[in-house]
């Protein structure tokens, strides 16, 4: 093992490293036209060297894309004006770089890039999942996460010592540290034990929480005002502010812009600048990401944030301290909405999750309405070797990704994977729940999915909540969920603070850990109620992959979206918004719109919550 050096990164990073899944998502999923020819991938502008080269300050730290193998994270968040204060520690490492290939950095002028997809790689034969085709057309093995012993994170205000999760290698602290979880300036280290590597170490420095200033506090990224979202305009820059901290060596703040998070453009501004509290995207950059297209719940992200690295034999590791927003951003023409009573009278909405008049894009891709068939049941295969180790007590979790890809019989890493909204009915949902369970050694009680239904099976409709027992319920961890049924009416439920934060699968993992991950369905309006009468609303009671967004299907959040305020839109647990259709596919990193119509297609993968009786 060696310290590594810093050094300036190749692309910027802001604490959304590149899943895995995601990856995947991209190369074999398909992107619709990609921009290859539409940009020179050299093209910069003049560098404002004012903006960037202060005494005491420099972006040289942290991995490169190219090299990095994993990253343990320190998030912490004090949420203006509600003052919810929230940390977590997550980390993974693999047995190789999972660097995305396709993306290039279009435009860069030292501070800001531009970054999309410039083309597909090509392999020829086509690679087969879970194979990645590489930029030179070589089939390679997908990253495999790997398991480096025991990992001790110091310079926190609590203990944090974490094992691997035993299906993917995944290291979670469970509960929250106390406030402030660190301190200005402190030291944060990082040591791990190694097991399927040798032992690594790494240390970054403490930073301050992110606050906005007092003017914008208040602001949320759902929103529906335009007058609360920083306009994004054609020939002007965009100007975003925050409180500062200080400008300092071995601190940044990182700004993603994003106004496509659910289209097919792809592109997004990346700046990683100093902590003055004030920062200009330049025009160009705002022209040409405007250029690529805009969908629903356009967003920047601010984040301040630390990093060290260490290198092992195969790549790099991260450890990032960061603190970040997600705010809202307006664009012409743009009317986001999650269901038709979003939108004007006149309008509806659209698989970009766009208000729109229905002669468009609505009408050439969805056709849903007329879809009624039913598709043959999913056959579901064995779980063995599955994780074991859960609290007594155990009773509730979030079906796991890898889970649904191995009961479903899919590929492990195939965007494309899972069962969609073909369950197999109330019957074959409640089976996917108590199968996991069997794996997990808990299925001696009865297992349900939490689903409404407009026919049970016996031609009555059915509520999820009235489906799931008496309670209470309890995670992986042995922590609270839910007190009884009258604990699941709030936005979250009444169980452990830390818990209901993040609700974890089978083997304790937070779905945050996975990525843009929050979607569960549930077919549901708040505590449990059919969401509504129509069975499109329940991807035809639970075994259709064929409807599209038309359909309504409701769907819950295991953990608040980014920047979401408690009791608002982005919160709630049971019932959030409605899904862009029942088709098969997962879609973990945001901004990714590589695939459409799917369960998992505005950021998920099709799962359920599971209680038990």
């Amino acid at each position: 093992m060696r310290t590594r050096a810093p050094h300036s990164p190749q692309s910027i990073a802001l604490g959304d490293w590149s899943h895995l899944l995601a990856s995947i998502c991209v190369l074999v999923g398909g992107c619709g036209e990609g921009m290859h020819g539409s940009m020179d991938s050299t093209a910069s502008i003049p560098a404002d060297e004012g903006k960037r080269a202060q005494p005491g300050w420099s972006a040289t730290f942290g991995c490169s894309e190219r090299e990095q193998v994993g990253r343990f994270q320190v998030s912490f968040q004090l949420a203006s004006p509600l003052h919810v204060m929230r940390s977590n520690v997550i980390g993974q490492v693999m047995d190789r770089p999972s660097f995305i290939p396709g993306f290039d950095v279009l435009m860069d002028d030292g501070t800001c890039q531009l970054v999309g997809l410039a083309y597909i790689p090509s392999c020829d034969p086509a690679c087969q999942a879970p194979a990645l085709c590489t930029e030179d057309g070589r089939c390679v093995p997908q990253p495999r996460p790997i398991d480096v012993g025991t990992v001790r994170i110091k310079g926190l205000s609590g203990s944090v010592v974490m094992e691997p999760e035993a299906r993917r290698n995944h290291y979670v602290h469970v509960g929250t540290l106390p406030w402030p979880p660190l301190e200005r300036d402190s030291t944060v280290s990082l040591a791990a034990s190694g097991r399927d590597g040798g032992a690594f170490s790494a240390t970054a420095r403490g930073i301050e929480p992110l606050e906005l200033r007092a003017e914008h506090r208040g602001l949320n990224s759902h929103r529906s005002s335009a007058g609360w979202r920083w306009p994004v305009t054609r020939g002007s820059s965009f100007q975003i502010d925050w409180q500062s901290a200080g400008v300092r060596e071995g601190v940044a703040v990182g700004i993603k812009l994003n106004i496509d998070p659910h289209g097919r453009g792809l592109g997004r501004v990346h700046c990683s600048v100093p902590d003055s509290g004030s920062f200009e995207i330049p025009a160009p950059f705002v022209d040409a990401l405007l250029d690529l297209g805009a969908s629903g719940w356009p967003r920047v992200t601010l984040e301040r944030y630390s990093a060290g690295a260490a290198e092992l034999a195969h790549g790099c590791v991260e450890l990032r301290v960061a603190s970040s927003f997600t705010l809202p951003v307006s664009v012409s023409g743009v009317i986001s909405c999650n269901a038709d009573q979003d939108c004007p009278d006149d309008e509806t909405c659209n698989q970009l999750v766009v208000c729109d008049d229905g002669e468009g894009l609505r009408d050439r891709v969805i056709g849903a309405r007329t879809v009624h068939h039913s598709e043959p049941p999913p056959v579901l295969a064995d779980l063995p070797g599955w994780c074991t180790s859960q609290a007594d007590n155990f009773s509730f979790f979030v079906t796991s990704l890898d889970a649904l890809w191995a009961l479903s019989g899919s590929v492990p890493g195939d965007p494309h994977g899972g069962f969609g909204g073909n369950l197999g009915g109330l019957v074959g949902a409640d089976a996917i729940c108590q199968r996991i369970a069997d794996a997990t050694q808990h299925g001696d009680r009865t297992w349900r999915a939490f689903l409404s239904a407009t026919d049970d099976g016996s031609g009555a409709r059915v509520d999820a909540y009235e489906r799931v027992g008496e309670g209470p319920w309890y995670d992986a961890h042995g922590r609270l969920i839910a007190s009884g049924t009258a604990g699941l009416w709030g936005h979250r439920p009444d169980g452990d603070p830390a818990a209901v934060a993040d609700l974890v699968d089978e083997c304790g993992v937070p779905l945050s850990a996975l990525g843009n991950a929050h979607d569960v369905l549930t077919g549901s309006r708040k505590g449990g109620l059919g969401a509504s009468l129509s069975r499109e609303a329940t991807c035809l009671d639970w075994t259709n992959t064929s409807l599209g967004p038309s359909s309504g299907v409701a769907a819950g959040h295991s953990f608040p979206r980014p920047g979401s305020i408690p009791g608002e839109a982005g919160s709630h647990w049971a019932s959030d918004h409605s899904l862009q259709g029942c088709g098969k596919g997962s879609q973990l990193e945001e901004g990714n719109a590589a695939m459409q119509g799917c369960v998992g297609c505005s950021g998920g993968y099709g799962a359920l919550y599971c209680f038990a009786l």
